[in-house]
């Protein structure tokens, strides 16, 4: 699994996007339910913005099943007559109080995630912290975004390195690499002036000029698509 931050930006999400975990996810999600039931008020801060909805496996996991936007909150409490009139819409006989409508739904990409408690039913993402991962570094704020190295070689495109001392070898274009970042991360990465790749050892190249950088591979296979022997498991390539 991706870090949190490529798991939500793949969904079209910001890393700090919240998530919902709800019992009838599926339902929002395919619209067979527009109006969710519950027992307060939805927050001011997930109005008319994308959530996650997730089917919990667990205390502190997850699974993400499609996005949703909530717009009007309908105050149901003192209301039992309109709870009735729109029974077809959230499908319950229970009066919670309150029925948060869906504006929009989408389905997407099933995806595992661990979750943080945020607000009641709310949760924040939290990144996969198993195995190796490509860290990305602003030179004043420090870590900004990572993706798991894993990702990098099972989920994004394998391109062969079309010259140089690596031609041949299979790998993930910076370009890539970057596209599976946050979306501030992108926005930044379009006017960076240069970058520096520094290995775990700490060895870190010259800084490298945006233009130069962007033609760049993180390389993770030889040419029959085995891990490369030596220096993994990501090299760095430029044609």
């Amino acid at each position: 699994m991706s870090s949190f931050s490529t798991v939500l930006t793949r969904l079209g999400l910001d890393e700090h996007s919240p998530l919902l975990a709800s019992g009838i996810a599926q339902d929002l999600v395919d619209g067979k339910r527009t109006i969710a039931i519950h027992d307060y008020a939805l927050p001011d801060w997930c109005k008319d913005v994308d959530i996650a909805v997730v089917v919990k496996n667990d205390d502190d996991a997850g699974l993400i099943v499609g996005v949703v936007r909530f717009g009007e909150d309908i105050d149901y409490a003192s209301d039992d007559a309109s709870f009735t009139r729109d029974a077809a819409l959230h499908g319950t006989t229970e009066n919670l109080g309150r029925g948060w409508v869906v504006r929009a739904a989408r389905r997407c990409e099933h995806c595992n995630t661990k979750l943080k408690p945020k607000y009641r039913d709310f949760f924040e993402a939290v990144a996969d912290t198993e195995g190796p991962s490509f860290v990305i570094l602003h030179p004043i704020y420090g870590k900004i975004a990572s993706v798991a190295i894993d990702h990098i070689i099972k989920r994004l495109p394998s391109l062969p390195v079309p010259s140089g001392s690596k031609q041949g070898y299979l790998g993930a274009s910076v370009p890539a690499v970057l596209a599976a970042c946050p979306l501030n991360v992108v926005k930044a990465s379009a006017v960076c002036a240069e970058g520096v790749f520094k290995a775990a050892d700490g060895v870190a190249t010259a800084p490298i000029s945006r233009a130069d950088l962007m033609k760049g591979f993180l390389v993770h296979s030889d040419e029959d698509g085995k891990p490369i022997a030596k220096g993994g498991p990501l090299r760095l390539a430029f044609p």
